[in-house]
């Protein structure tokens, strides 16, 4: 699927800030060079902003949501990685049982983000939201998928912010490739067992290191 008119993420000095340019593989390469822009990945919990043309976005989305926002006037964008950690969505529907520390936490990436596009000059008025995710995965009785996306939809409607377009649920991995500066999206389906095995891998890595920090 590719949306031509989503946000795209850039930066002015060709560097996205804070998101990372480590080249997963071969198979990610053979991909990447169809577009002819430079990849910087995001894992869970990550997120970057930029504005700049020639450079992309790119994350591979398993239960967790991502999100890009993209002001269509200043060309710039900014997407975040977010995975909401087991001890809250064990809380789940009842948040206000949680503690609000460990829900700040969670969506750090998401305010940061807002935060960056906020300095680079981005308007509310001319924002475009679109999000991403939220796979369910076979035997999860926890439904991890589902319960992310739900809680993403409301912190978002919680601070005002209109989702134009989502792509969320199923039963399949996505790989989004997000272009900051003409907001353009692609997004490829993922079915393959070694593509389910490293989602879960870095799934597991974010959930380990999340309940270190709290």
């Amino acid at each position: 699927m590719v949306d031509e008119n989503d946000p795209v993420l850039t930066s002015s000095d060709s560097s996205i800030e804070n998101g990372g340019d480590r080249r997963h593989n071969d198979y990610d390469a053979y991909f990447n060079a169809q577009f002819g822009a430079k990849p910087f990945y995001l894992d869970p919990g990550e997120a970057g902003c930029g504005d700049s043309a020639g450079e992309m976005l790119v994350a591979t989305i398993g239960s967790g949501i991502v999100v890009t926002i993209h002001d269509k006037d200043l060309e710039i964008g900014g997407m975040a990685y977010l995975l909401i950690p087991d001890v809250i969505l064990e809380s789940f529907p009842h948040m206000d049982r949680v503690d609000q520390a460990l829900i700040d936490k969670a969506f750090e990436p998401l305010e940061n983000c807002i935060g960056q596009m906020k300095r680079m000059g981005a308007g509310k008025n001319r924002i475009r939201i679109r999000v991403m995710g939220g796979t369910s995965y076979q035997g999860d009785s926890a439904d991890r998928g589902t319960k992310n996306y739900v809680l993403v939809k409301d912190y978002l409607a919680s601070k005002n912010l209109i989702v134009m377009s989502e792509d969320l649920n199923g039963p399949y991995l996505r790989r989004v490739h997000f272009f900051p500066h003409s907001g353009r999206a692609v997004r490829r389906i993922l079915r393959r067992k070694s593509d389910f095995a490293s989602i879960h891998e870095y799934e597991n890595n974010f959930q380990s290191a999340f309940r270190s920090r709290k």
